[in-house]
């Protein structure tokens, strides 16, 4: 019995190992798996400048609505400054970075 409770423990703690070793990686769309949100920015081509359009909050599991959100603010962004030659980037915000990777 006693052997048999070690081992159900060390199964345990190599899932909790193996399910943590993972957690600050990307995925194969480069979301960071402790997403935290999205930082929206729009540049304007025409005259060479960069708008904020706010942040998106999110995490891992609710980023296809968060990218959809970025899109929607980017958008929002170029019509409040009258853009007509723009293009937005999504970066991704973690607890130890504002823009690990930029995403659409």
């Amino acid at each position: 019995m006693k052997q048999f409770n070690i081992l159900i423990c060390c199964i345990v703690f190599l899932i909790t190992l193996l399910s943590f070793s993972g957690c600050s990686g990307y995925d194969s769309d480069y979301i960071p798996y402790m997403l935290k949100g999205l930082d929206v920015w729009v540049y304007d081509n025409t005259n060479d400048k960069d708008y904020y359009g706010g942040r998106v909050k999110a995490n891992y599991f609710s980023k296809d609505d968060a990218l959809s959100t970025c899109r929607s603010y980017a958008y929002g962004v170029a019509e409040q400054y009258h853009l007509s030659d723009w293009s937005y980037v999504c970066c991704t915000v973690t607890s130890s970075s504002d823009c690990v990777t930029k995403v659409r």
